[in-house]
């Protein structure tokens, strides 16, 4: 599930729409960021990189 978690109307909840993680990931992407996700038995954790102000 973690390769398909960007795509857009991919969903595992009943009333979802798919779209969340794609527009915060294009979002990310705007401001020259990026997420990173990773996943084991105690959770998921969604990791945001984002480039200090003034740094590019």
């Amino acid at each position: 599930i973690l390769k398909s978690l960007f795509t857009p109307f991919n969903t595992s909840k009943e009333k979802g729409l798919g779209l969340g993680l794609v527009i915060a990931k294009d979002i990310v992407a705007d401001y020259g960021g990026r997420i990173e996700v990773s996943s084991s038995g105690q959770g998921t954790r969604f990791t945001i990189h984002l480039s200090k102000a003034g740094a590019a």
